[in-house]
């Protein structure tokens, strides 16, 4: 599925990585046998390109940038391109390493991270200030802080990024997704922080720390005690345009302060309010203008999709002052709702790994928000891992009322004959021959059964 950036501040992410393509490109494995290998060879400029596949052992994990100002990144995303750490309590090892003074010159973009143990058990920021874009953190752990990422007197921009199944749930654990400590301010921009736990703040955890929070989505994070989604602890923090829902904790279900933390919210949607917030004496909240308590009409919750549907609570309702990328005004969460489009189109899939013989099963969902009915046209296609493209659904002819949207599940049944690998499935809807309302993606395996 295409992932839409919510904030100004997440699409000034993509312009730094797009201003930022070096005169050097170096490849791995192509040309380097390890990550680390090429961060090595690299200087300030280069861009270390890693090829699909899962990536292990030594040079391939505690990767560290060593101060350079390059760019790390994946060829085809982080849906295609793992580090394994293979960490565990006997034998610690994390993803990547911040520490030479980095800046948001040094960036890392479009990997999966997983298997860390250690604190920073995906990357640890120490003294610096990278760019950490577009990776998915899961299954990262630690007995002390920071599942997923730990930033230490650091100021990184998290942006783009998902992070799910992260634990710090020993020793007092803090911050299962992301902990910012000693004199941190990150800015968490744009981020799905969902399912993670830590005994103190299963989403984020902050302790004397400045910490800029800003339309991310945050569901389903668990604290043994305080902060399901966020623990704020002797510090400064501001929550804007964020979602916040079905997180758990037995203090402050939502978001728990202690130690004379001051915390701004607004322009967020909280489930419970500002009730889901713990504020001890000494502590200060300032419960902001905007916030909402509703339910936030994603596409396809149950299924992991949580972008919004036009009929939302929280399109164009986050800060008046700042804009989404086709220039309406913010909405909140950590994607926006596309309004170039008046005729829009997701893709859900069920499964994103099928056999031949098997069956995929994808829900449309298509949106009209002009006031009369529209009709259009539905094609949809497999590009095969040899790149040829075979029509696997209509032209198929629709019609949506004015101001409405539905959803049809759709079901494919595999041919036998299908050669394993990696496929795209993309859909169009438009008007034959010549207008095209929208378009969406995604990519799925065929695996030996």
């Amino acid at each position: 599925m295409m992932k839409r950036l919510t904030t100004l501040a997440g699409a000034a992410v993509v312009l730094v990585l797009c201003g930022g393509v070096s005169a050097t490109v170096l490849h791995v494995p192509g040309e380097y046998g390890t990550i680390q290998e090429g961060i090595d060879t690299a200087v300030d400029g280069d861009t270390v390109l890693v090829a699909d596949g899962t990536y292990t052992g030594d040079g391939n994990r505690d990767i560290d940038f060593s101060g350079k100002a390059i760019v790390v990144m994946s060829e085809n995303g982080p849906e295609l391109t793992t580090v394994d750490c293979e960490g565990d309590s006997l034998d610690p090892h994390r993803g990547f390493f911040f520490g030479t003074g980095e800046t948001s010159a040094s960036v890392l973009q479009g990997f999966t991270i997983t298997n860390g143990w250690e604190s920073g058990g995906g990357i640890l920021c120490w003294q610096s200030s990278p760019t950490i874009f577009g990776n998915t953190f899961i299954a990262n752990a630690t007995d002390f802080r920071g599942g997923g990422i730990l930033c230490q007197n650091a100021s990184p921009v998290i942006a783009g990024n998902v992070f799910t199944g992260n634990s710090a749930m020993a020793s007092g654990g803090r911050g299962g997704g992301i902990h910012c400590s000693s004199g941190a301010s990150p800015a968490i921009v744009g981020n799905e922080i969902l399912a993670n736990t830590a005994v103190y703040g299963g989403g984020i955890s902050s302790n004397n720390a400045s910490v800029a929070v800003l339309g991310n989505t945050m569901l389903g994070n668990t604290a043994e005690f305080e902060g399901g989604a966020i623990y704020c602890k002797g510090s400064t923090m501001s929550v804007t345009n964020c979602i916040l829902r079905g997180d758990s904790a037995g203090i402050g279900y939502e978001i728990s302060m202690a130690d004379g933390s001051a915390l701004v919210v607004r322009y967020s949607d909280l489930e419970g309010g500002a009730g889901a917030i713990y504020v001890p004496p000494g502590c200060v909240l300032h419960w902001g203008v905007g916030n909402i308590d509703e339910d936030p009409m994603f596409v396809l919750a149950e299924m992991g999709d949580y972008r919004l549907i036009w009929d939302s609570p929280c399109v164009d309702t986050g800060h008046p002052d700042s804009l989404d990328p086709d220039s309406t005004r913010s909405d909140m969460g950590a994607h926006y709702f596309d309004q170039e489009d008046y005729v829009t189109l997701y893709l859900t899939p069920m499964n994103t790994e099928v056999a031949p013989g098997g069956t995929l099963e994808v829900t449309y969902t298509a949106i009209n928000r002009w006031s009369f009915p529209v009709t259009y046209w539905a094609l949809s296609e497999a590009i095969l891992p040899n790149t040829h493209t075979r029509t696997v659904m209509g032209p198929d002819r629709y019609t949506l009322w004015p101001h409405a949207w539905g959803q049809q599940l759709i079901t494919h049944e595999v041919p036998l004959i299908a050669e394993p690998g990696l496929y795209q499935y993309r859909a169009r809807i438009g008007v034959p021959p010549n207008t095209l309302y929208d378009i969406d993606t995604f990519r799925l395996w065929v695996v030996e059964p």
